[in-house]
């Protein structure tokens, strides 16, 4: 297929199209299967759009093979669904182009996926120095990152490499994603405005949601106004419409999807909110019954400090019971040797008293005695008295 003429090279076939078809477009250049057909179908027009993207003069292309083209009416696996432009540029660079209508979260690991994919080129025993460059280029509705991501920019059109992340030198000039975010098209630099490739009035096509601001967009730019006519005939084709409308569909459908993933997402995210509220709170509780137990703990302590002190008093008073109970016991028994004492002193005394009764007794009857042997002195003495007197 040639690049280098119109995809509609008749003016009279391109003047009837441009006066039947106007109003609003059913389908817009964002439908990827219609953006995708159209420039596979117009490499003129995608020739334009790849040198607005590279930032190249058109002149430097020389050669342009689409490597995965699309036929509507054939069915697509799983795979084909994303509907992305690869293609080799002057047989040197491999280039992927992306046009996505819906935000992704995961855009830039499905970018880097891509880029990888076409990175692996090399066939087994091929030398690494072979390797085409490989850029995978993002047209978007959205931004790559939402506003409170910290990696948010709000570029117009935005390049990322592999750099050292001290002096900013490439570490490869092969490996390259870019991205055009249709949102940002206010924030277009005035150079991009005015760069000779048009990109920002590319960015702007895409956007256009009418024939006549399609039209009046390319009216200045040969390549875009062959992609216009290109458009315009192939929207006309019923199975161009019918894929159109498959896609527009399969889109609505992932955004349902998404919606509702979102939707259940925020509700388990208010759950898991909630959810560790509950575990703050409960890690409160935790925390007040960590210190109560703390508390518990140090009055069991002090509790079993003083038990052990109770013990040990009563350890003592244990041991001074059982030396008053010893000494109770010497007591007693040195009572017993008293009482035994004293029994044998009463024996004793008793004894001695019966010794002196005895004696008393004994005495009385020597008294008795002596008061006999007076009376008999007193009477020997009359006696002898009496006897001197006689012998007187």
């Amino acid at each position: 297929m040639n690049f280098d003429t119109p995809f509609i090279n008749d003016p009279e076939q391109l003047k009837l199209l441009n006066a039947t078809t106007c109003g609003p477009m059913k389908y817009t250049l964002t439908n990827d299967f219609l953006s995708k057909y159209s420039l596979q179908n117009d490499l003129y027009a995608l020739s334009g759009l790849l040198a607005a993207l590279l930032n190249i003069d058109v002149e430097n292309i020389t050669a342009l093979k689409i490597l995965n083209p699309i036929e509507p009416g054939t069915s697509m696996s799983e795979k084909e669904c994303i509907l992305d432009i690869k293609l080799i540029l002057n047989h040197e660079k491999i280039i992927n182009v992306e046009i996505q209508s819906r935000f992704q979260d995961f855009w830039p690991e499905r970018s880097i996926t891509y880029l990888c994919r076409n990175f692996d080129q090399l066939k087994p025993g091929e030398s690494y120095n072979l390797v085409k460059p490989c850029i995978h280029i993002g047209i978007l509705t959205n931004s790559v990152f939402k506003k409170d991501d910290p990696r948010y920019v709000d570029d117009f059109y935005s390049e990322y490499r592999l750099q050292h992340t001290l002096h900013h030198t490439d570490y490869s000039s092969k490996f390259v994603i870019k991205v055009l975010s249709l949102n940002q098209l206010e924030n277009a630099t005035d150079a991009e405005r005015s760069t000779p490739n048009g990109l920002y009035y590319w960015a702007k096509m895409f956007k256009a949601s009418s024939w006549e601001e399609l039209k009046m967009i390319a009216k200045d730019n040969p390549m875009m106004t062959s992609l216009v006519g290109t458009v315009m005939k192939l929207s006309a084709e019923e199975k161009v419409t019918q894929a159109c409308e498959a896609r527009r569909r399969y889109s609505n459908d992932i955004a349902t999807y998404e919606e509702m993933i979102s939707t259940r997402e925020a509700r388990v995210n208010e759950l898991d909110a909630a959810l560790a509220e509950k575990n703050i709170e409960i890690a409160d509780r935790e925390a007040a019954l960590a210190e109560k137990n703390i508390e518990i703990a140090d009055r069991e302590a002090a509790l079993a400090e003083k038990n052990i002190e109770i013990a040990d008093r009563e350890a003592a008073l244990a041991e001074k019971n059982i030396e008053i109970a010893d000494r109770e016991a010497q007591i007693a028994d040195q009572e017993a040797a008293l009482a035994d004492r004293d029994a044998k002193l009463a024996d004793k005394e008793a004894a001695l008293a019966d010794r002196d009764a005895e004696l008393a007794d004994k005495e009385a009857a020597l008294a008795d005695r002596d008061a006999k042997l007076a009376d008999k002195d007193a009477l020997i003495a009359a006696l002898q008295a009496q006897l001197a007197e006689k012998q007187g």
